[in-house]
């Protein structure tokens, strides 16, 4: 019982990281895009002026104010996440509905972890509390098969003692051995065979939770390993689509180019922002998952 209890802490422990990160993740994705808002709006009003000027057509003015359309959209589903994700850490926490979740540190922690598998199965088959139940399991099939293997044995009995003579004035010593062997003790021999075929289930029962624990380690280690590489690839898409940004928007203001470039910039930079945080997120929520996985922390 008290492995189960370790289980379930682990459980809790992991999952309530996992929803308090979707909630930073909620709260981050509705500044990034306000902040896109932030430049549509730049971008209407330098349109408009543009056009008034008479150096931009109307498409342009359209294009902005598609785009802030866009955008408002994409808030308000933002929002509506972010209501989401603290039911799910009001859920997890064990809160009342009505109580108000206010996260004050926006911050991702993000522990870049040195691979090391063979130590973390290692830590996990001996850490984990399914294992020590299951090991417990173990020692009551092989008790049952030592002492059903005892009753197929030959018995030997062995005993002595004194009596009182007949005149009741002298004591007689007596002695005497047993020995009894079951030619075809089939029920003996029935008991062993049903102990042995229970310690062998036992056994496999003991194999199968081995190797989906291993299996489970080696998948959340493939995740972290695919979280290192995709987040140097969103640093490095996030990077480019903010300088193409400001490119646009420097020949934009020139009249070298429409704002289709900015728009399209724009769009760019809020996915890749949005695949930032969220692979961020996942990285920290893979984290968390192999510190369950393995039954402490990293």
């Amino acid at each position: 019982r008290r492995a189960e209890l370790r289980a379930e802490i682990l459980d809790v422990t992991a999952g309530t990281k996992i929803a308090y990160y979707k909630v930073i993740q909620a709260m981050r994705q509705i500044e990034v895009i306000e902040q896109a808002l932030y430049r549509d709006e730049e971008l209407v009003r330098a349109s408009d002026a543009l056009f008034e000027a008479g150096r931009v057509s109307k498409v342009d003015v359209y294009s902005a104010q598609i785009s802030r359309s866009n955008n408002q959209g994409r808030l308000a589903t933002a929002r509506a996440d972010l209501e989401l994700v603290q039911n799910d850490l009001r859920k997890m926490v064990g809160l009342e509905v009505e109580v108000q979740v206010e996260v004050t540190d926006l911050t991702i922690p993000f522990e870049p972890l040195e691979i090391d598998l063979e130590n973390w199965i290692e830590r996990a088959l001996a850490s984990r509390p399914e294992m020590a139940v299951m090991r417990s399991r173990l020692e009551k099939p092989e008790m049952h098969v030592r002492i059903a293997e005892n009753d197929t044995l030959p018995t030997l009995d062995v005993s002595g003692g004194f009596q009182p003579g007949f005149d009741w004035k002298s004591w007689n010593w007596n002695a005497g051995v047993g020995f009894e062997y079951a030619i075809g003790n089939v029920g003996a021999k029935s008991r062993l065979g049903r102990a042995r075929a229970r310690q062998a289930r036992t056994g496999q029962d003991y194999v199968r939770p081995k190797r989906e624990i291993e299996l489970e380690v080696r998948a959340v280690e493939i995740r972290l390993r695919e979280g290192i590489d995709r987040l140097k690839s969103l640093i490095l898409q996030v990077e480019n689509a903010r300088s193409k940004g400001e490119i646009a928007r420097g020949r934009f203001e020139m009249g070298l180019a429409s704002n289709l470039d900015i728009t399209d910039a724009d769009a760019e930079q809020v996915r890749s922002e949005s695949l930032l945080l969220a692979a961020l997120v996942e990285y920290a929520s893979n984290r968390a998952k192999m510190e369950a996985s393995i039954g402490g922390p990293l």
